[in-house]
């Protein structure tokens, strides 16, 4: 098992209850293409650079979801469709993108999606994905009440729904297979 902490601090030395808050329980994340089609990428002479950025931990999300300026930036092609409900917000048709997450400055392993939905609205919160469900289902998330939280993954989890969960540098290529079934998997579903 994989653990992560992140403690919210008022003044560098007490707890903050209140920043968790304001804040949310918000992760480093870097996304980028996986690696069979960043390898392709880089063959037809493509410059390719990790997109970093703060991811929310959303338990209100069934799917996880990446900025569009992040997919733009990634240069990759939408691979499909999702149905996507919200609160607030009529329901709409977003694109699905193959992407990769990894979690600098902790020991939580990468993440390789068939399909992830992008959305134009993360940025404006100063977010560039949000950790769905389809995440938070291979662990644990304790939210502490005294201002910090606590995130397991167990990497050796089976694959279910198109998330792939593996150490790093041991990365299988995405399947077909996989992609189809999640595109299946996740029709109608929310975010």
């Amino acid at each position: 098992m994989s653990t992560h902490n992140k403690y919210y601090y008022a003044d560098g030395q007490t707890l903050s209850p209140e920043l968790l808050r304001q804040e949310g329980p918000t992760i480093d994340v870097a996304i980028e293409a996986p690696e069979a089609l960043a390898d392709a990428l880089r063959k037809q002479g493509k410059s390719l650079s990790p997109q970093k950025g703060k991811a929310l931990i959303d338990t209100g999300a069934s799917s996880s979801v990446v900025d569009e300026s992040v997919i733009k930036a990634l240069q990759v092609n939408a691979i499909g469709k999702r149905t996507v409900y919200s609160v607030g917000s009529e329901v709409e048709e977003m694109d699905t993108y193959p992407a990769k997450f990894s979690f600098p400055g902790s020991t939580l392993p990468q993440l390789d999606f068939s399909s992830v939905t992008a959305s134009p609205y993360l940025q404006k919160q100063g977010l560039i994905a949000l950790i769905g469900r389809d995440i938070l289902q291979y662990g644990t998330l304790i939210y502490h009440g005294n201002g910090h939280f606590t995130l397991v993954l167990d990497p050796n989890q089976k694959v279910e729904r198109g998330v792939i969960v593996y150490k790093e540098n041991s990365a299988p290529a995405p399947s077909a297979e996989i992609s189809n079934r999640d595109n299946k998997a996740q029709k109608g579903m929310d975010w």
